[in-house]
């Protein structure tokens, strides 16, 4: 029925949304240190945990930003991000209000 449909639909959207976040994470590894690092570079890295953290996350913010215009230029927006790890449903399918779906 719709539950199973709703289900993979649901699965589909969280690959996408993981294999995504994967993706920002590589290329704002390559943005800041113009490669991607392992653990191993991590921990050799001088500056203060915190600042890299906070370098890498924006970084990850820009990339994520400009997929989401892009997709919601091309029509393909059904939801949007709010960077705290959620993503909140915007479609109107579900015939409910916003909804944390990942």
């Amino acid at each position: 029925g719709s539950n199973a449909a709703e289900q993979d639909s649901l699965n589909a959207a969280t690959k996408e949304h993981l294999r995504n976040y994967s993706q920002d994470c590589k290329n704002a590894e390559i943005e800041v240190f113009g490669h991607q690092i392992n653990t191993e570079d991590r921990k050799k890295i001088p500056e203060p945990k915190r600042q890299l953290r906070e370098t890498l996350t924006a970084a990850i913010r820009r990339h994520a930003e400009a997929r989401y215009k892009a997709q919601f230029a091309a029509g393909r927006m059904l939801s949007e991000p709010d960077y705290m790890g959620v993503t909140l449903c915007t479609s109107r399918e579900h015939g409910a209000p916003p909804c944390s779906s990942l």
